[in-house]
């Protein structure tokens, strides 16, 4: 399991941004991420919210659930929308969403691709 905190919040960043620009709606699989340090948690927001503002969107996947408490406590239940799992995704956001505007990405510490 990896963390994405204090020590790799500036490559997490300039990765982030890479993997979002251009693409209009993105998923990230927080599935191997156990703990999120508060300006990644800042950042995914900001990143959120251009996306929004573009017509698209930024949704998370396979969140443990301490990083879906901190998501709660810091940015509120309707900050982002949240995937249990790829069965939740396929059976609710996969139907209204083209396959060819979707792009998935799974967040692993220090490395994200």
């Amino acid at each position: 399991m990896g963390r994405l905190d204090a020590f790799c919040d500036r490559q997490a960043s300039i990765q982030l941004k890479e993997m979002v620009r251009g693409h209009e709606k993105v998923i990230l699989d927080l599935s191997s991420c156990e703990f999120m340090s508060l300006q990644v948690l800042k950042l995914l927001s900001d990143l959120n919210q251009q996306k929004l503002s573009e017509g698209g969107e930024l949704a998370l996947l396979n969140l443990n659930h301490h990083i879906k408490k901190q998501i709660e406590i810091f940015l509120g239940t309707k900050a982002f929308r949240i995937y249990r799992d790829l069965r939740e995704l396929n059976n609710g956001y996969m139907r209204h969403a083209r396959s060819e505007h979707l792009n998935i990405y799974q967040m692993t510490p220090r490395v994200l691709y």
